[in-house]
């Protein structure tokens, strides 16, 4: 008995893994995931740091205020109380304000032996402007024109409305304090004459 003997048909295996193209197009999905993440967490974070920073400059300008509303001695055993207390913005450095007392009563700072302490912001952040304005006419320390060079917000007992003053002791209205990010982003601090204060977000024009 003859049989006949056929080939048996082949049948292919399925792959066991990838191939080279494939793992290389999957590390890249993986690498631009991964980027885009760290990158809107990072952004998310500077963002973060920055409104605590403003936070920061307000509560600031609020402690110059309850010192300058409240009975509070200039040095100890001195048995004076009468002076202003205020926080003082300068353009020759970007990273530090001053809270103050103003003992010459000149209504502004005018020097270190004014200071009472010294507030420096997270490396990479600073103050870019500020801004003192009364209605629509406002004079800042960038004006490529007169720049202001300092600013000073004062309180004063029993006057519960802050004095605004620029280094030559022009009064405003408001103050714009601006805090920026390492990323560019802008808060604002902005302080009223009635006393009130607050922290805004800025657009930044690019």
């Amino acid at each position: 008995m003859i049989h006949h003997l056929y080939p048996k048909p082949h049948i292919p295996h399925p792959r066991a893994g990838f191939t080279l193209v494939e793992l290389l197009v999957v590390i890249s999905i993986f690498t631009i995931i991964s980027l885009v993440v760290l990158f809107k967490n990072t952004q998310f974070n500077s963002q973060i740091i920055l409104s605590n920073l403003a936070y920061d400059v307000a509560l600031s300008i609020r402690e110059a205020q309850v010192y300058g509303l409240s009975v509070r001695e200039a040095t100890p055993g001195s048995g004076s109380f009468e002076y202003a207390y205020g926080v003082h913005f300068s353009s020759d450095n970007s990273s530090v304000y001053q809270l103050f007392i103003d003992q010459d009563e000149n209504d502004r700072f005018t020097g270190s032996g004014e200071t009472l302490n010294t507030y420096t912001l997270r490396s990479g952040f600073f103050i870019p402007r500020f801004c003192g304005a009364n209605g629509a006419v406002e004079n800042c320390s960038d004006d490529t024109v007169t720049p202001i060079t300092g600013l000073s917000v004062i309180f004063r007992r029993p006057d519960p409305e802050s004095l605004i003053t620029d280094n030559t002791g022009a009064q405003y209205g408001t103050a714009s304090i601006f805090v920026e990010s390492p990323g560019g982003t802008q808060r604002m601090v902005l302080v009223q004459s009635s006393g009130q204060i607050a922290v805004e977000v800025v657009d930044v024009e690019a």
